[in-house]
């Protein structure tokens, strides 16, 4: 990913990262071994044990570092911005162009968030959580400046954005077709904001 969202190269620790993304999104998670990113990542399996004691702890390191960085990247993008269906816009495009530049990414984000085995929920549990503290922060400012409805369950409305933009990028990500995610933004955006507006 360009704008320093991608994982660092620089380090033998980002190399292996970077390479348990390319092969995760390429097989998934569960028919991903630690040799396979051993191979991507072209250092010895022994190796990639000097850093992660186990193939989950990438997945989990995966989501923890990139959500940081998409942290980053939203906070700089929504500066400025008008609360309510600015604000909106402004993160849906965001968010549609991170993913737009790493298929790769996408497909581990939107597709492994699910992950229900406990030793992997439970680590990327907190990245999650801020994700949808984000989301749910940009409704509650909109509902605060009379641009969104003060009746609306915040909870809800969060779970209406996450999984209308979960939607859009898990088809992109799985499909074959070259369409640009980017050419979303707007018209869900003007779905959303009719959604939520008062």
């Amino acid at each position: 990913m360009a704008d320093g969202e991608s994982l660092s190269t620089d380090t033998t620790e980002g190399r292996i990262l970077a390479a348990a993304v390319s092969v995760f999104g390429a097989r998934g998670f569960h028919e991903t071994t630690v040799s396979h990113i051993a191979r991507e990542a072209g250092v010895a399996t022994g190796t990639i044990y000097n850093y992660f004691h186990q193939k989950e702890d990438l997945l989990v390191e995966v989501f923890r570092r990139y959500i940081k960085r998409y942290h980053l990247r939203l906070s700089a993008a929504l500066k400025g911005t008008s609360p309510g269906s600015e604000s909106l816009r402004r993160f849906i495009e965001v968010h549609l162009a991170i993913f737009e530049r790493d298929r790769a990414l996408a497909q581990v984000f939107h597709v492994h968030w699910r992950e229900v085995r406990p030793e992997i929920r439970e680590g990327i549990l907190p990245s999650l959580i801020s994700y949808f503290e984000k989301v749910e922060k940009l409704i509650a400012e909109g509902q605060a400046c009379g641009a969104f409805a003060s009746t609306l369950d915040r909870r809800l409305a969060r779970e209406l954005v996450v999984g209308a933009l979960d939607e859009v990028v898990t088809s992109w990500a799985q499909s074959s077709r070259t369409r640009s995610l980017a050419t979303a933004a707007g018209p869900l955006t003007d779905m959303l904001s009719r959604a939520l507006c008062a």
